[in-house]
């Protein structure tokens, strides 16, 4: 009996048509969280694609990671690393009037803190 590729002329055994439908089902099962996590994380796969977020499946596809590659360029690019605000460390003061009114306490407010 000569066969062909994907084709069998005579029947096949009762153990091969076990072992495929095992390899079938094993295949099948290991694509089951990839395929729900697909399902599970659809809209903020299509929000990040609207953004032009990069996405990584992890844990096998039950999470993901998503990544805004605007960031690169603020590694490439030295004058988008410059501080518009100064170059001072600390947070900008506010300055207040010494007479002014403090709404939030409800008193006058004495110009310290």
């Amino acid at each position: 009996m000569a066969t062909t590729w994907g084709r069998c002329d005579g029947p096949a055994s009762f153990a091969d048509t076990v072992c495929a439908a095992c390899t079938l089902s094993a295949a099948w099962l290991i694509g089951l969280p990839r395929r729900a996590g697909r399902r599970l994380f659809a809209m903020n796969d299509a929000e990040a694609g609207w953004r032009g977020w990069q996405v990584t499946e992890t844990l096998g596809g039950l999470g993901r990671r998503y990544r805004d590659t605007r960031w690169d360029a603020l590694r490439t690019d030295p004058a988008l690393r410059s501080d518009a605000l100064g170059d001072s460390a600390s947070p900008p003061r506010t300055v207040r009037p010494v007479d002014a009114w403090d709404d939030v306490h409800g008193w006058p407010w004495d110009g310290e803190g």
